[in-house]
């Protein structure tokens, strides 16, 4: 397996979007592109992307800082309710 070019910094918190998709949540981490997961209840998906970020870094999950997930339940109304 290659690691990844872009580096990961233990320092910083990285937030956790969680999209609906035919039944499961899709996992993303926009600061890191190319991470993702899916989970069928939100109560895992801590635990689920804490392990795709340690397995694309080479790292201990326990030193992954998140925050989320964040549901995006609909992208175009959260963009209008941010303003």
């Amino acid at each position: 397996m290659t690691r990844r070019t872009q580096t990961f910094d233990p320092k910083r918190i990285y937030t956790v979007e969680a999209r609906r998709s035919d039944g499961w949540w899709a996992l993303s981490v926009p600061d890191l592109p190319g991470v993702h997961s899916q989970v069928r209840r939100l109560e895992h998906a801590e635990e689920t992307i804490r392990d795709a970020i340690a397995l694309a870094f080479d790292l201990s999950p326990s030193t992954i800082n998140i925050y989320g997930p964040v549901p995006i339940v609909n992208p175009e109304l959260d963009e209008l309710l941010k303003t």
